[in-house]
């Protein structure tokens, strides 16, 4: 599945996030809040590549991938 910073997205395991800009300058160009990994703390402020990785050769539990559709099926 491709990467679409328009739809909504999370965390690879599963943390909410929310994109601000998809436009940053330079390599990273996607600059999202993400959940902390404990409930209750703050959001911390990340930045991703344009296909949601946190670095360019690596697959991270923080990168960002789109929040999985419902399908309805059971």
């Amino acid at each position: 599945m491709t990467f679409d910073p328009t739809k909504p997205v999370q965390t690879r395991d599963g943390r909410p996030a929310r994109i601000l800009c998809i436009d940053a300058r330079g390599d990273l160009p996607i600059i999202a809040l993400v959940g902390a990994p404990a409930p209750g703390e703050s959001e911390y402020v990340q930045r991703y590549t344009a296909d949601g990785r946190g670095y360019r050769n690596a697959l991270l539990h923080h990168d960002l991938i789109n929040v999985p559709e419902n399908t309805g099926t059971p």
